[in-house]
């Protein structure tokens, strides 16, 4: 089976991936960016496009860990993007553009 996220969910998660490969692009511009942060940046994104177009499969407990693992490791007084508040945020508020 096939299903789409409904759209409330689709939104949010679109949001998602919209601030990490901003964010993305902006370590990518700073030379001093370990690779390894890039990477884990987009492992902890990777599976939700998949999990958009098979609604069926979405944990989002296991969406909150990925994002979990970013955070603990990478997010901090030097960086404060955490890709966990940002999911939990815009459920809270929803979407703005």
């Amino acid at each position: 089976m096939n299903d789409l996220a409904p759209e409330k969910e689709l939104r949010i998660a679109l949001r998602v991936l919209y601030r990490a490969t901003t964010h993305c692009r902006n370590l990518a511009l700073n030379p001093a960016t370990p690779h390894k942060k890039i990477e884990d940046l987009m492992d902890a994104i990777n599976h939700i496009p998949e999990w958009l177009t098979q609604w069926e499969r979405f944990s989002e407990q296991e969406l909150l860990m990925f994002l979990d693992t970013y955070d603990s490791k990478w997010s901090g007084p030097d960086d404060a993007f955490s890709l966990k508040q940002t999911y939990l945020d815009l459920k809270k508020y929803g979407v703005v553009y």
